[in-house]
């Protein structure tokens, strides 16, 4: 009878829950996202989310991890899992994909699950911690409902808003009596879910259930059981890890730096822009918005009611029970910080670890995001505490404190209804407005840009992942085109040399459309090819199959470009704004400055030669300017060909100016020149200039070098 009681009240719970999660989702625009037919919302980071499960969904099985698909990231593959799809959910949908619509999203879904659970697991966690009065626990979970957390993470990264998980490793901690032998199979089997969903939710309720498992040692002196449950609990993550594509053994990721996304030491009491009725706070560095963790004007004035109650029952949270529960969450606060303290704007010290160990800490790049325990609990704590005063003015309190935080969290409300409006999408997907694009699936199995967005700057890598992933998507084409949480080493090589080197040796794969980068565009742009042809389509090259009708006029290689200035000289600095129409359409580049123009990675322009200075042997002369780096390296070509190289010596240091001269290539009737820079190191200056700069261009000039001998 008491079995069915207990599963009664679950049950209601549950339900409760679910409504109200269902009523959060609703309310601030989430009608649209609950469809799980409509993909127009999606954008952006929860795009790529998406975009790593409709092209798991077309993997043929079987494949290791479970998680990996060959379709994106074509031809050597990536796991599901680097794109924060959730892949827990994945596997589940795609054992149904047979009954599944096209497209198919469970984004919305699955932001209904956090919300829900958010709501279910605050009111546990709060009754584990003694809260026994059914209107307190409501109005407690509803202060987590309206968490600022969540609110933030689900405009952003929607594995991320698995606050829950956190929320039951919690619940866990303060239940392991009650639970006695059920309660390491619980920890397990919750690792196990968490594994399954993403590394740093996976980090933390494993925290949170390693201090758990510690403090029962601490009470009954047996280490034997404690390293037993510890490590079991490790190795079921990791297992978990490597199920799901999270790890793969043998396959080394590119880890990232650690300290740069970390969290402000004001990061409690600053909203960032979040608030409707609080300033944000300078920060340090613009990075720290990773560590966001405002606690809400709700929770914070809480916070100050029960403080100045004079009657704030501490004995309810200092136990010794909660030792270890509080020296985790302050070893999290610790990773949180990064390799300084900061407050405000104010750096007010720094350390560092042995290099192996920031290595290994690299990982876990955004470790600002490991303040979220140390939140969660802290707003636990201040309900217990408010809980405890007499009863009405406790719910007085706590009605309060949930109406002050919905509504100062308005300005974060309205941004997520804003992105999730079916007009909010359009704007990014308006570059590819040829109809070309829609065609490229009747012909092609492949889309391949060379080289690929995730390359960078370096390699110059074309072709944004929203748009080409969505594109390919649509299409049912396989493409290289990806953007991840880790990128493995051996992948990279490959995208962003050899197979770039290959298609510039001509070697096209006659069923992949390409979208060219600077370098390849400068092989191709005036090349007859058997299998494809090319045009400029919406900023890009384009080179696809012949049995597609040719580019337009407006569309081919030649239209629209400027002719070189008749005295043969072209000034690159912003004292010459006319310089902007010379830049190749497929290359980039940073803004003018008054000595000339940086090239951002590989750089390109394109013009047509005037009749006056394409007759006899002319010469190219650039005007360059390069950062000094070991082992630097400028290459000119032209017209897809080098025609010169320069070492810049290090030993001379910061910026060195050269002119490189070299014969013009022999011109096509159309007399079009595409000439490229590309430095073989990117440095960054330092200082307030956060760019990556390897060598720029003062001035082209178009000389006769007989001229003084003639005259």
């Amino acid at each position: 009878m008491q079995l069915r009681s207990t599963a009664m009240r679950v049950a209601a719970l549950a339900a409760l829950s679910g409504a109200l999660g269902l009523a959060l989702l609703l309310a601030i625009g989430g009608k649209i996202a609950l469809d799980p037919r409509n993909t127009l919302w999606l954008q952006s980071d929860i795009a790529t989310s998406y975009l790593g499960w409709a092209f798991y969904r077309r993997q043929e099985c079987c494949a290791w991890p479970i998680t990996w698909t060959a379709h994106v990231g074509y031809p050597v593959g990536v796991s599901m899992s680097q794109f924060d799809s959730i892949p827990l959910l994945g596997l589940f949908f795609k054992a149904l994909d047979p009954w599944l619509p096209r497209p198919f999203q469970y984004m919305g879904i699955w932001l209904w699950i956090c919300a829900s659970l958010q709501f279910f697991f605050a009111w546990t966690l709060l009754w584990e911690m003694g809260v026994r009065r059914r209107v307190l626990l409501a109005l407690g979970a509803l202060l987590f409902l309206f968490s600022p957390l969540l609110a933030y993470r689900m405009t952003e990264h929607m594995a991320l808003s698995a606050h829950f998980v956190i929320l039951a490793a919690l619940t866990l901690y303060f239940s392991r009596d009650r639970l006695a032998g059920r309660w390491l199979p619980a920890c397990l089997g919750l690792l196990f879910l968490a594994g399954g969903i993403n590394p740093y939710i996976g980090v933390m309720a494993a925290a949170v259930l390693a201090s758990a498992a510690l403090a029962d040692g601490l009470g009954t002196k047996r280490w034997g059981k404690l390293a037993f449950r510890v490590g079991a609990m490790a190795a079921t993550l990791g297992g978990a890890f490597v199920l799901f594509g999270f790890w793969t053994p043998g396959l080394e990721p590119n880890i990232s730096p650690f300290g740069v996304y970390t969290m402000n030491g004001l990061s409690f009491f600053d909203p960032m822009g979040s608030s409707l009725m609080l300033k944000a706070i300078p920060q340090a560095s613009s990075y720290q918005h990773e560590g966001y963790g405002y606690l809400g004007l709700g929770c914070l004035l809480l916070w100050v009611a029960v403080a100045g109650s004079g009657r704030i029952p501490i004995r309810k949270l200092a136990t010794a029970r909660l030792a270890p529960l509080v020296l985790c969450c302050a070893v999290l606060l610790w990773l949180a910080l990064g390799l300084s303290l900061t407050m405000a704007d104010q750096t007010w010290a720094s350390w560092h670890y042995p290099a192996p160990v920031e290595k290994a800490l690299g990982a876990f790049r955004g470790s600002g995001r490991f303040l979220w325990p140390a939140h969660l609990m802290l707003t636990a704590a201040v309900v217990v505490l408010a809980a405890a005063l007499p009863a009405r003015r406790a719910t007085a309190l706590l009605a309060l404190a949930v109406t002050v935080q919905a509504v100062d969290l308005f300005p974060l409300w309205q941004y997520r209804r804003e992105l999730y409006s079916p007009d909010s999408s359009l704007e990014w997907r308006e570059p590819l407005r040829s109809p070309i694009w829609r065609e490229l699936g009747r012909t092609h199995k492949r889309l391949l840009a060379v080289p690929p967005q995730q390359c960078g700057a370096d390699y110059g890598g074309v072709g944004r992942w929203d748009v080409f992933g969505m594109l390919a998507d649509q299409q049912g084409l396989d493409t290289n085109v990806y953007y991840a949480a880790r990128y493995g080493i051996p992948a990279q090589q490959f995208h962003c040399q050899d197979y770039p080197a290959r298609v510039r040796r001509g070697e096209l794969d006659p069923e992949a459309a390409y979208v060219l980068g600077t370098l390849e565009s400068g092989v191709y742009f005036q090349t007859e090819l058997p299998s494809h042809q090319c045009g400029f389509f919406d900023g890009y090259m384009l080179c696809y199959s012949r049995e597609l009708p040719p580019p337009a006029a407006e569309n081919a290689v030649g239209q629209g470009v400027p002719e070189f200035p008749e005295d043969g000289r072209l000034d690159f600095s912003k004292a010459n704004p006319d310089a902007e129409r010379f830049r190749s359409p497929v290359t980039s580049w940073h803004g003018q400055e008054d000595w000339g123009s940086w090239a951002a990675g590989p750089g390109g322009t394109l013009f047509r030669v005037p009749e006056s200075l394409s007759g006899g042997e002319r010469t190219v002369e650039v005007h360059v300017q390069a950062m000094a780096a070991p082992g630097q390296q400028v290459v000119l070509s032209a017209n897809g060909a080098d025609v010169h190289t320069q070492a810049v010596d290090p030993a001379a240091g910061g910026l060195q100016d050269y002119i490189a001269r070299f014969p013009m290539p022999a011109l096509r009737e159309d007399r079009l020149l595409m000439l490229h820079i590309r430095a073989a190191k990117l440095v960054v200056p330092g200082g307030v200039d956060p760019r990556k700069l390897g060598a720029g261009v003062i001035e082209i000039r178009i000389v006769d070098p007989t001229a003084g001998a003639k005259s």
